[in-house]
């Protein structure tokens, strides 16, 4: 769940899992097509937040290393 500001209704809404029509690569992050509660199909382009590996936790590789 997130908030969009809808260009077609002019509101801030909350956007459920269900409303998202799709999820693409675009060339600044990710590209979310959705559907506004008004109907209105919109876009919206989520920049990642980084490209840099994460440095997991002793009990996230411990806990990987046990389910494979």
């Amino acid at each position: 769940m997130f908030a969009h500001h809808c260009t077609a209704c002019d509101r801030r809404m909350l956007i459920f899992p269900g409303q998202i029509l799709s999820v693409r690569e675009h060339e600044d992050g990710l590209a979310y097509q959705l559907e506004c509660w008004c109907g209105a199909e919109q876009t919206m382009i989520e920049p990642l937040l980084s490209e840099a590996p994460v440095e997991r936790s002793a009990a996230d590789r411990r806990d990987a290393a046990r389910v494979a």
